[in-house]
């Protein structure tokens, strides 16, 4: 059934031209897309295909998040899709696939485990004279990032960086 409906699908000029990886190791793209095209990250058998991925990522990413799915292909196909609207002018509403990015943000630290406690290192502790400067402190020049749906040009910023430096800590 996998490889009937993989000859249905498959592009095979645009699948090794696509996966170069597929091309390379010399693999028939049919039976490579029954075997792999939909795990992670899933591989478009064709260029229609992928434009209908693309169009439907919002349906996709909806039903991944409704079976607690964690699929960050689907994400980034839905991130794309935002990106190619944007790109022809249309407005959307942040507050929507805001949303969808964090509740996939939120599936995925379910899936994080416990972080160590915080231990505070300062440059006046008691073991500060077993720490060396790598780097003096000094000035930290950098431009923000563009930022989705916002008009603001990206602002250019300096901040004073202290100085980075390490120490050996005994029974630590």
């Amino acid at each position: 059934m996998k490889i009937w409906l993989a000859r249905a699908l498959v592009d095979r000029q645009f699948y090794l031209s696509r996966y170069q990886d597929v091309a390379l190791a010399g693999v028939d793209p049919v039976a490579h897309f029954a075997e792999y095209g939909f795990r992670t990250p899933m591989r478009s058998p064709s260029h229609r295909f992928e434009k209908a991925l693309l169009a439907g990522s919002a349906l996709l990413v909806a039903v991944s998040i409704l079976f607690g799915v964690v699929r960050p292909d689907f994400l980034d196909l839905l991130r794309e899709h935002i990106i190619t609207l944007q790109g022809r002018g249309r407005k959307l509403r942040p507050f929507l696939y805001l949303m969808v990015f964090r509740i996939y943000a939120a599936m995925q630290a379910a899936e994080v485990g416990q972080p160590l406690t915080i231990a505070r290192i300062y440059a006046d502790a008691p073991y500060a004279e077993a720490r060396r400067i790598i780097a003096p402190e000094g000035d930290f020049a950098f431009t923000d990032p563009d930022v989705i749906l916002s008009e603001q040009a990206a602002r250019h910023r300096t901040v004073k960086r202290p100085s980075l430096w390490c120490a050996t800590i005994d029974q630590a």
